[in-house]
């Protein structure tokens, strides 16, 4: 027998029985933990639920640029940037919303609007995580290329 198991011939037959239900019970509760730990590992968090609003926001994630090709009929190629969020993340509609305010859920992308007129921060930090802080909109025509809008209003490297 190995050394973790000690010879057990030397106890009576009932003490003989009782070590080997615990010993079979101990590998049981052992199993069972083990799976419920696999269990909560594999299982993913709740998605982290903002509200639409004027109160800002802040999501984390890399910051990237997409140009759209030009438009049938005309249109100039638009190029817009957005947040690739780390995980999924949901929008919650009040009813003080705007009326196309639609709850969203499992979101990953969200098109960054940043403000008229200001400094083109944003390009520099291109492909690196950044902190963006603004407020959340719901998409609500065809020139919104993802559910979520975030209007900028802050933006720090780094999360």
């Amino acid at each position: 027998m190995s050394d973790s198991c000690p010879d057990l011939s030397a106890l009576p037959p009932d003490a003989r029985t009782s070590v080997r239900r615990l010993r079979v019970a101990r590998g049981r509760a052992l199993a069972l933990v083990l799976g419920i730990a696999g269990l909560l590992a594999a299982t993913p968090a709740a998605a982290e639920c903002f509200r639409y609003g004027p109160a800002p926001v802040t999501m984390t994630g890399i910051l990237e640029r997409h140009t759209e090709p030009e438009r049938p009929g005309g249109g100039a190629p638009q190029t817009d940037y957005f947040l690739r969020l780390r995980s999924a993340v949901c929008a919650v509609a009040g009813p003080s919303d705007a009326p196309g305010a639609q709850a969203r859920k499992g979101v990953w992308l969200v098109q960054l609007v940043p403000r008229a007129g200001a400094p083109d921060t944003l390009a520099p930090r291109l492909e690196h995580t950044v902190r963006v802080r603004g407020r959340l909109l719901s998409s609500s025509t065809e020139r919104h290329h993802a559910p979520l809008l975030l209007e900028v209003e802050g933006l720090d490297e780094g999360g």
